[in-house]
């Protein structure tokens, strides 16, 4: 069947969309709450990674998408190298919170993803460090996440856990 609005699905491409007030910890609406000091001159915005991951999985956040949208994750946000004292960061990213996110949307959203898939922004885009690739700072980190979630999720689906 042709969807109303004519897409054959939508993909869910965090940050974008998913960001929401609350979730600000510098340039938001509740000013700076930074837990570490920040730059005089920054201006940009610096949002908690683990609240907007936590906001993916509510029935809220699920009931603003579309039906056939594939659900989306990405491993870390902070595009300083692009847009400097202007850059959008999502502090608090890294292979654990990365895991926690994974595998909570493996466990509660996967099964409503279009076709079941998981989309992941990662495009390689060292310039957003919204990267999967081995890194100085995660080494291999985030792959291995991503493969021992996945591994996971499929065992579970195999014994009906």
């Amino acid at each position: 069947p042709v969807a109303p609005d004519l897409f054959d699905f939508w993909i869910e491409m965090p940050p974008h969309g998913l960001v929401e007030g609350p979730d600000y910890l510098f340039g938001g609406p509740e000013g700076n709450r930074m837990p570490v000091p920040v730059n005089g001159r920054f201006t940009g915005l610096i949002y908690d990674y683990t609240a907007a991951a936590q906001r993916s999985l509510t029935a809220a956040y699920r009931g603003k998408l579309p039906e056939n949208t594939i659900v989306g994750i990405m491993p870390s946000w902070d595009n300083t190298a692009r847009r400097g004292l202007r850059a959008h960061i999502a502090h608090g990213a890294n292979p654990a919170s990365f895991r926690l996110w994974l595998s909570g949307l493996l466990r509660h959203r996967i099964a409503g993803s279009y076709r079941r898939e998981l989309f992941v922004n990662a495009w390689n885009e060292w310039a957003e460090k919204a990267i999967l690739e081995p890194s100085q700072r995660f080494g291999r980190s985030n792959l291995d996440v991503l493969r021992d979630e996945l591994s996971a999720a499929t065992d579970r689906a195999g014994t009906g856990g």
